[in-house]
């Protein structure tokens, strides 16, 4: 698969990236090789198909939390709803 955004060095020291579908060019507002390099793999990463943008997002969760991919919604929202304070809202948020 070929990449769709691409990096380029203008005169003035700062890195662009240009979208070769569209030919649109944009700064990525730095001067250094690596944050560019980062910022391109990045978007030709987002640009790829969505199911291996998900199985992507999900690696990447898994590994800050490794309990995250067996909670399920009702678990998310009972911690939602007791992280208020306000009983109102906590009355409000329960309601199924």
């Amino acid at each position: 698969m070929d990449n769709r955004y691409r990096k380029y060095l203008r005169k003035n020291g700062i890195y662009y990236c240009e979208d070769t579908q569209t030919q649109k060019q944009e700064s990525l507002h730095t001067r250094e090789a690596a944050a560019a390099d980062q910022i391109i793999a990045a978007r030709n990463q987002a640009s790829q198909p969505q199911m291996l943008n998900r199985e992507l997002a999900r690696v990447y969760a898994s590994g800050a939390d490794p309990l995250l991919a067996k909670r399920t919604w009702a678990e998310a929202m009972k911690a939602y709803v007791a992280k208020d304070n306000k009983e109102t809202t906590q009355k409000r948020l329960s309601r199924e």
